[in-house]
């Protein structure tokens, strides 16, 4: 963000949320992804959920909590509540980022409960590992993970490979001593499963005949790779406020004119951020947040497979009616947004909310220029209690003042009409 706009930065930090708040975040996550298919059977999303509540994550992304009837002095937190700072837990990778205690972290062997795939309650076991133990974990510094007889995976797995590699296991069972076989010795004998598989294969090879189980699977295939199709240009934007605090604050910030490119490679779709091409696989923020901005104006579809909308090729403007987040059926305003460039516009003679006239005002006034949709999450105070519930394409770029009517889609459980909402009271 350039020093020109740049202004104090939001306590985002300093939100507390309770157990229970964290609870129904970390449900909604993953019932969020089944939704949209990134799992292909109710026991995948089970198995999800139970994976992240059974392993936990390292010190420095656990937020602590009190779930006492007694206040925490140590820590500062009443009870029933987490640590100052929790409110990050609610963005959009907030349980994928961090583990909350009493939540989807928990002590070493500490039973929970969570309903499986057929609705049932059930109660499991913990077995995320957060403290080293002298005895049995050596000199490890630091310890993470599963264990299998107290012993860590790592460790016990490392033992049994040199013991492995000294101890040979001849085809008639017998054991015997053989010297170790590594790079820089590849004379050794000794019979790391690997070793065993390439002696039998050149012995075959030599010979001729491979059987079917030595045959190369993974041989290298020269295929010709299609060129990155361009599908659109445009600045970078945010779904919700959520979303543009986690982008702007917990990561790395963003400027609110950065421009990103949407290709379609070998049918898959791709946003090319300045830097490089990002993609489903790469788990990366940037690709994550503008995808959700891309499909909440309908340009990508939200299913598996990932689709482009056709029909909005070449359409830059869209108009969106925000209402407050909890359920309810007034829409507070009504905005335009420039795809291209970033920029967000109003009808002065339609929308009435004195609050919104008066910051878009006084930002024009200051920045000489219009707010970006990233500024409005940001910087526009109300906006943390918006979300967008209607948006449609405007497919002409108003020369004429045309205005097509396409409905685009709606995000909302009823099929009842929405109000507008004509005062500035937010």
């Amino acid at each position: 963000m350039s020093e020109k706009t740049k202004g104090p930065k939001r306590d985002y930090r300093t939100g507390r949320i309770t157990i229970e708040k964290a609870k129904e975040r970390f449900h909604e996550y993953y019932d969020q992804k089944a939704a949209r298919g990134e799992y292909e059977t109710p026991l995948g999303a089970f198995k999800a959920k139970l994976f992240d509540m059974m392993y936990t994550k390292k010190k420095k992304f656990l937020i602590k909590c009190n779930n006492t009837d007694t206040y925490d002095a140590k820590n500062d937190i009443k009870p029933h509540e987490c640590e100052k700072g929790s409110v990050k837990y609610l963005l959009e990778a907030g349980p994928k980022t961090f583990d909350v205690q009493h939540v989807d972290a928990f002590k070493d062997d500490e039973l929970f409960d969570l309903v499986d795939h057929t609705g049932k309650m059930r109660k499991f076991k913990a077995k995320g590992h957060t403290k080293r133990k002298p005895i049995v974990d050596d000199d490890e510094d630091e310890v993470y993970g599963p264990r299998s007889d107290g012993k860590l995976y790592s460790g016990l797995f490392r033992k049994q490979l040199a013991a492995r590699s000294k101890e040979d296991m001849t085809s008639d069972g017998k054991k015997g001593l053989k010297a170790l076989r590594t790079r820089d010795k590849p004379e050794g004998d000794g019979n790391n499963l690997v070793d065993g598989y390439w002696d039998k294969y050149y012995k075959q090879k030599e010979t001729g005949v491979l059987k079917s189980n030595y045959e190369r699977k993974n041989k290298k295939r020269i295929v010709a790779e299609e060129k990155p199709e361009l599908l659109l240009d445009f600045t970078i934007g945010s779904e919700d406020y959520y979303s543009a605090d986690e982008m702007q604050f917990l990561r790395k910030e963003q400027t609110t004119d950065k421009m990103y490119q949407l290709y379609r490679k070998n049918g898959e779709l791709l946003i090319h951020n300045g830097e490089k091409l990002l993609g489903e696989e790469d788990d990366d923020i940037e690709y994550i947040s503008q995808k959700y901005y891309l499909q909440k104006l309908g340009i990508l579809s939200n299913k598996t497979p990932m689709t482009f909308n056709e029909d909005l090729d070449g359409v830059k403007l869209f108009n969106l009616k925000l209402k407050e987040t909890r359920r309810s059926k007034v829409i507070l305003l009504d905005i335009n947004l420039n795809l291209f460039t970033g920029d967000i516009s109003y009808d002065a003679d339609t929308l009435s909310n004195k609050t919104f006239k008066t910051w878009y005002s006084e930002w024009e006034a200051e920045q000489g220029q219009k707010p970006k949709i990233l500024d409005f999450w940001t910087r526009y105070s109300p906006s943390k209690k918006l979300e967008s519930i209607k948006v449609a394409p405007i497919k002409e770029l108003q020369l004429g003042g045309y205005i097509d009517p396409y409905a685009g889609r709606e995000y909302s459980s009823s099929s009842d009409e929405y109000s507008i909402y004509s005062s500035d009271d937010e």
